[in-house]
């Protein structure tokens, strides 16, 4: 989290670098406040990670004054280094009287930021199924069936995303480019939330 980041940000509410091989994005979190993040391929990362301010400060020194500003602006204790990890949806989550939710069941990448949503859309998902006096382990399976499908599309969807933003491949860096050039944000807004789900445990209820 960037501190007294006011002068770097000059209005901006938000912002999103996609270079070759690396991302970075953040927003607003308060008056002088900026929440950053950087995302590069597990190959770019020297090991052991000793200094997550050299590290960011590198790939900083790539893009223009305002990232570079925000990266200044971060104390030390507010930087951190974290590797990340998903697996293929799993087939069966539970047996009998358990079951799985959150990352434990469906791990997955930060590009879609579903992760937190998808760990609560499993506690309402139980909540609704152990609610009636039906047998708990068929409902832990209602569940499981319900939620294993809607979880896994969003880990497919943040790997494809993940392979769009962070990408060395000169082709697809040039259709992302076009794509956003081509296509103006409100447009974009709309068209998602055209697709977006209204109650994704309307068989439960």
């Amino acid at each position: 989290m960037a501190r007294n980041a006011e002068r770097h940000l000059a209005g901006l509410s938000g912002l999103l670098y996609l270079a070759r091989g690396f991302e970075v994005g953040g927003g607003r979190a308060g008056r002088g406040a900026f929440y950053w993040y950087m995302s590069l391929l597990d190959d770019e990362v020297t090991r052991p990670v000793s200094s997550p301010r050299a590290l960011a400060e590198r790939y900083a020194a790539r893009l223009d004054g305002t990232i570079r500003g925000i990266v200044d602006a971060t104390p030390d204790e507010d930087l951190r280094f974290d590797e990340l990890r998903d697996r293929r949806p799993m087939t069966t989550w539970g047996r009998g009287p358990v079951t799985l939710l959150g990352d434990a069941a469906h791990p997955m990448l930060p590009h879609a930021g579903q992760g937190a949503a998808q760990a609560l859309e499993d506690a309402v998902a139980l909540g609704l199924v152990l609610r009636s006096p039906a047998s708990v382990e068929g409902a832990l399976r209602r569940y499981e069936r319900v939620r294993s499908a809607r979880s896994g599309a969003f880990v497919a969807l943040s790997r494809r995303i993940a392979k769009t933003t962070t990408t060395r491949s000169p082709l697809v860096r040039w259709l992302r480019g076009a794509a956003i050039r081509a296509l103006p944000m409100r447009p974009m807004a709309a068209l998602a939330a055209s697709r977006a789900v209204r109650d994704p445990h309307r068989e439960l209820r």
